[in-house]
């Protein structure tokens, strides 16, 4: 999930382009062949395993950034990059500090 946020954060922070849908597509694929092949483990919510609903999210990822690529116009992209406001800020702080408390739960 990082990598998938890592290709959204780069497309607000140096503007739209295709490599950027690139890295969250391919991290999408590598996050879903890894929930399937950890399948039989977990607990259950909702009836599915928690691999089951990584595998859900990932490809809703994965389609997400598919359908937003399909709509990408390179004759609306400006030369300039765009300025960070309040909320890319606050995406990036929030991905930074997800980053954070993950490495911390694996480690301890």
């Amino acid at each position: 999930m990082v990598g998938i946020g890592m290709g959204a954060l780069m497309n607000l922070r140096f503007g739209i382009r295709v490599e950027h849908y690139a890295v969250s597509i391919l991290f999408a694929a590598l996050g879903m062949m890894i929930s399937y092949r950890l399948a039989p483990f977990g607990g259950h919510i909702l009836g599915f395993s928690l691999s089951s609903w990584s595998a859900m999210v990932f490809a809703g990822s994965l389609i997400g950034a598919a359908i937003l690529l399909l709509l990408y116009s390179k004759t609306k992209v400006k030369d300039t990059l765009p300025r960070w406001g309040l909320f890319e800020k606050g995406v990036f702080a929030l991905l930074a500090f997800l980053i954070v408390v993950d490495t911390v739960t694996v480690i301890y």
